[in-house]
């Protein structure tokens, strides 16, 4: 049985995500009051405060809000979830009391991969990825080292699950078939052969002369 966790990169990836989403929004409300300005419009964010000092002071606030919010939500997540896989099945365990637990068997599952996030070149250089695995569930377990690997052996394993074992009666059938087959096929040749020696036979037949005699000793 392999357990999968959650490393500690996952929390540092969403507030890596979460700095670049507030730098571009933050940046765009800035332009956007600088092109109001220069329109001739008077925009005041808080009365008697320069926009750009008030901008970087709510950037500052929503972006250290945010990263505690997400490394809390982290935390109870490593918590509250995991995942593991055994010769049999993919199981997700949640919840934080009384467990709830998820069973996709390697019979049932159709594909496994690594999950599609945006800003994916965060999580690639800092070495996580989501693993997703498809069946009658779907299981998503985010923040995982080694998620590629880990898909491999899932995927692996379920290809050899669904593997069908041959079933004696079907070996039986496809050998008498093949007989069957070969017996067609000589009873061919043999009537070939024995068209072809008729031929000859025929061919070597001496052909029968008619002579006349009486008209020969007239002669």
């Amino acid at each position: 049985m392999a357990d999968v966790a959650i490393s500690e990169n996952y929390a540092l990836s969403l507030i890596v995500k979460t700095a670049i989403v507030l730098a571009v929004f933050w940046t765009t409300v800035n332009v956007l009051i600088g092109f109001l300005e220069f329109a001739g419009m008077r925009v005041e964010l808080a009365a008697g405060s320069d926009n750009g000092a008030v901008i970087m002071t709510l950037a500052a606030g929503s972006f250290a809000l945010l990263a505690i919010l997400e490394f809390l939500y982290v935390n109870l997540l490593k918590r509250t979830i995991s995942m593991k896989y055994d010769d049999t099945a993919v199981t997700l365990s949640s919840g934080l009391i009384g467990k709830n637990q998820t069973i996709v068997p390697y019979s049932g599952i159709k594909s496994a991969h690594v999950g599609e996030v945006g800003l994916k070149f965060i999580d690639d250089y800092l070495g996580i990825a989501t693993v997703v695995v498809h069946g009658d569930r779907t299981v998503n377990f985010p923040g995982v080292k080694n998620a590629s690997q880990i898909v491999k052996e899932i995927s692996d394993r379920a290809a050899a699950k669904k593997e069908k074992k041959a079933d004696p009666m079907e070996l039986v059938m496809k050998e008498i078939t093949a007989l069957k087959t070969e017996v067609t096929d000589l009873r061919k040749k043999l009537e070939e052969n024995e068209k072809k020696e008729r031929s000859a036979r025929e061919g070597e037949r001496p052909k029968k002369k008619f002579v006349l005699r009486p008209f020969e000793e007239a002669l």
